[in-house]
């Protein structure tokens, strides 16, 4: 059985590192509302392919002004 312990993020009671509403408003913070969703197998699959397509992807910020990508 889990030991019960707190939130590292809001300090609400928790058997894991982050509390679920942690892990839902982080997941909704990405724009991955299915984050906390599920088995926990799935849920770092999600966060690989979201860093990997992070990475991927150029922001805005790093592109010069008055140039178009299509």
């Amino acid at each position: 059985m889990p030991e019960q312990g707190t939130c590292e993020r809001c300090g609400y009671i928790s058997s894991q590192k982050w509390c679920k509403a942690c892990v839902l408003l982080e997941g909704l913070n990405r724009g991955l509302p299915k984050l906390g969703i599920g088995r926990s197998r799935t849920l770092n699959n999600d966060l690989k392919q979201d860093v990997k397509q992070n990475s991927q992807t150029k922001s805005i910020e790093s592109k010069q002004c008055g140039s178009l990508d299509f």
